[in-house]
């Protein structure tokens, strides 16, 4: 699992990794119809991609071998917020997965039965020595009973479940920020989330220097006008 960690995450421990798998849930979103042009930013920029098992065909005739790939297992369509197990570990094994992806939000309807569910798909990848990255989201109506508090709690129960890191989207706030960081041991990753005109790069910024290991940008990279000048923006925020 070391070896696999190190296909994710650089030398200096931080990670910047540019996901595409919005299409299951969000439709063709402006940007994603052009995965080469996405995966020639990546092999330039990126520690590894986060994607899903069908694209793995375009991806694997021109991805560099020293980009890590984290396959999603998990998804849902357009309407609903809770996710389903799409794809197997077994699947992310045949194409050379080198991490895979499970997702939850606390405060859904079936989070329960999301836990249970990612719960089962990280034993199963770590039988096989597959790092886990668990996306967790506090949803508004646990927001409204936990308060700030919600964050560091989505964060601890993604490592108590097993997952190897956490991706997920955590207010530009230096005490929440603090408090999610000492929380945890194992690192944690911050979501871009919906594609943003300014303050980003900031964002980002405080969020390094607060402890956080890492970027997932997606939309805030191929969404934007000038793609390859937002990663080379980020790769520099994230290995200074």
């Amino acid at each position: 699992m070391k070896i696999r960690n190190r296909r994710i995450f650089s030398k200096d421990g931080r990670t910047f990794i540019i996901p595409f798998d919005h299409g299951i849930s969000a439709g063709m979103m402006s940007g994603l119809e052009n995965v080469e042009k996405i995966v020639r930013i990546a092999n330039k920029y990126a520690d590894a991609i986060m994607v899903r098992p069908g694209l793995m065909r375009k991806v694997s005739r021109s991805l560099n071998s020293n980009v890590g790939i984290i396959l999603c297992l998990t998804g849902r369509l357009y309407k609903g917020v809770d996710h389903v197990k799409l794809n197997s570990v077994f699947e992310a094994i045949r194409n050379g997965a080198d991490a895979v992806c499970v997702e939850f939000k606390v405060g859904s309807v079936g989070d329960l039965e999301n836990v249970a569910m990612a719960s089962e798909i990280i034993e199963e990848a770590h039988t096989y020595g597959l790092p886990v990255l668990v996306t967790v989201y506090a949803q508004p109506e646990y927001i409204e009973i936990a308060g700030k508090r919600s964050y560091v709690d989505i964060c601890r129960i993604a490592e108590e479940i097993g997952g190897d890191y956490i991706k997920t989207n955590i207010p530009d706030d230096a005490d929440i920020l603090a408090e999610c960081v000492k929380a945890t041991s194992i690192p944690i990753i911050l979501a871009g989330g919906e594609q943003k005109t300014s303050n980003i790069e900031e964002r980002v910024e405080r969020a390094l220097n607060a402890g956080i290991r890492g970027i997932a940008i997606g939309r805030n990279v191929w969404g934007d006008l000038c793609p390859e000048k937002k990663a080379i923006s980020f790769r520099n925020i994230v290995h200074t």
